[in-house]
């Protein structure tokens, strides 16, 4: 079974491919970066599953990607906006984001290791950004722009923390049908990884 991973803001391929891994140690694996040319990417449709992490999960709601693929499809961690002033479900102030995408440009690697802190994901923290930071840039900005609408698809399934400190686990269970929520999880994906069923 190939399976194909588009992973989350600031998140290191390597570690997160590691925890993947000792989930499913036999099947094919293929990391993409959220950055701007993962549409190419999974467009090719070269994949069995699809699985979305925070960014990822959001940026495939909002390419509706799930319209063009018939292939079942995991949202870890999504949102439709993560911003708190869309009451959307988000938990971030726009100021907040703003304030990251400055300080990232002047101190990126102080920058992502607070956004790890606050997000619950303090053991990613590492001497190194993650990837380029220009993609980190223009993955804020996706998360500044407008977001998308509420939706729901027969082919993909949610998953999210119940104590997730960016996503209101709440609104998504009282807006869509196929989640699963994860009693005391965080946004940490180690924890919702091992909750998919392949």
């Amino acid at each position: 079974m190939k399976v194909l991973w588009l992973g989350g803001w600031a998140i290191y391929a390597n570690e997160f491919m590691n925890s993947v891994e000792k989930n499913w140690p036999f099947m094919d694996h293929r990391y993409v970066v959220p950055a701007r040319d993962w549409a190419s990417i999974v467009s090719k449709n070269e994949f069995d599953v699809l699985i979305g992490y925070s960014l990822g999960s959001h940026l495939i709601i909002k390419e509706k990607i799930y319209q063009f693929i018939d292939k079942p499809i995991y949202l870890l961690a999504p949102f439709f906006d993560l911003k708190i002033e869309a009451q959307l479900g988000g938990k971030i102030s726009i100021t907040q984001i703003k304030y990251l995408l400055k300080w990232i440009k002047r101190e990126p690697l102080a920058a992502i290791n607070d956004f790890y802190s606050r997000a619950g994901l303090d053991d990613n923290q590492n001497n190194s950004i993650p990837y380029k930071i220009e993609d980190l840039i223009w993955g804020l900005n996706v998360i500044l722009a407008k977001g998308v609408d509420l939706m729901e698809a027969e082919n993909c399934k949610f998953i999210i923390g119940e104590n997730d400190a960016l996503i209101d686990s709440k609104f998504f269970l009282r807006k869509i049908n196929n989640i699963k929520n994860i009693i005391g999880a965080s946004h940490n994906y180690k924890t919702l990884l091992s909750h998919i069923e392949l």
